[in-house]
């Protein structure tokens, strides 16, 4: 009797700290959280008509997502494109995650260029998941002129014809996570006081609880098949259309032994290559990046995706290269 008023009492002041982390972190409340789900087909949206905030538990960005009545992170309906639009998919890169809709890189492209770009890009897909968006989208009445598509080299390339799946293990543990995340306000309260407390972070850090951001760079797998069979995956994705390729370097370039940075620039150069020998027109923004005095400070310090200097300049390389 003792344990089960015990456990009683314990739920209840779980849910009364839930219920008051809600009130004072509505940042961190799920019901508040960016999230997507996917059509029948795989396609993955945002709620449509709905307006969240996407924040970080380091505090690297609290920002607004607006989603149109498609599930796009885009203030205009596709439904008024024209043979003359631009449209740009991707991963959570060029859907903007982390930076206000106006900072990203299609928005810059679109006031540079003075011509419509519409962003189809959601979070979490790679080749196969653009393809979902596009036929998506064009059932709904896009009229695409122009496409860009935007590849992440952390975690696009791959070898296309397998569904070899994630390792169990990592599968749990991300899923875990995320289970915590979309369901409880103070698991997101709690990792975000880990994260801002030093001596904390050091202790999760050491047992294993909590993985430093650069340590946890995405690698896509190098082997010449996947390299190979993500150019061709990403031709037909484009095929039929006028594409731009929008290279979004890996982080891997940057840091890790010498021995890692050069397989990473061996993978980089001949994926892009491949690229152009097959007659895509590539906006590479690698070089530009490394003209800054660090790469590295393009990004958030304790996120890996672009922060509004990075998107600012893909933007301008892209409406550079396109006039």
């Amino acid at each position: 009797m003792k344990i089960a008023v015990t456990i009683c009492a314990a739920l209840v002041g779980l849910m009364i700290v839930e219920g008051v982390a809600r009130v004072a972190a509505p940042a961190y409340s799920p019901s508040g959280r960016v999230a997507f789900t996917h059509l029948p087909d795989g396609t993955p949206i945002g709620p449509p008509g709905a307006v969240r905030r996407l924040a970080k538990n380091t505090g690297d960005y609290n920002v607004s997502v607006r989603f149109n009545s498609l599930g796009f992170r885009d203030s205009k309906s596709i439904q008024v494109s024209g043979a003359d639009s631009v449209f740009v998919v991707g991963d959570s890169f060029a859907f903007g995650w982390g930076v206000e809709e106006p900072q990203r890189f299609s928005n810059v492209l679109e006031e540079r260029l003075s011509r419509l770009v519409f962003n189809i890009s959601s979070s979490g897909v790679d080749f196969d998941g653009y393809d979902h968006l596009l036929h998506y989208a064009e059932k709904n009445g896009a009229r695409i002129g122009t496409l860009i598509v935007s590849v992440c080299m952390e975690n696009d390339l791959r070898v296309y014809e397998s569904d070899e799946p994630e390792p169990a293990r990592l599968a749990r543990v991300a899923g875990m996570k995320e289970y915590l995340t979309d369901h409880f306000a103070i698991y997101g309260l709690a990792t975000a006081v880990v994260h801002r407390t030093p001596w904390l972070k050091d202790a999760a850090v050491r047992a294993g609880w909590l993985v430093p951001n650069l340590e946890a760079i995405a690698v896509s797998d190098t082997s010449e098949e996947a390299v190979k069979s993500s150019a061709g995956r990403l031709r037909r994705l484009v095929a039929g259309r006028r594409g731009w390729i929008l290279i979004v370097p890996s982080r891997a370039l940057w840091v890790g032994s010498d021995a890692n940075r050069r397989q990473a620039a061996r993978t980089h150069e001949s994926f892009v290559r491949l690229l152009r020998r097959a007659g895509l027109q590539v906006v590479d923004v690698r070089p530009i990046f490394e003209q800054q005095e660090s790469p590295l400070s393009l990004h958030f310090a304790n996120d890996g995706h672009w922060n509004a200097a990075a998107h600012r300049i893909a933007g301008e390389a892209l409406a550079h290269a396109m006039k």
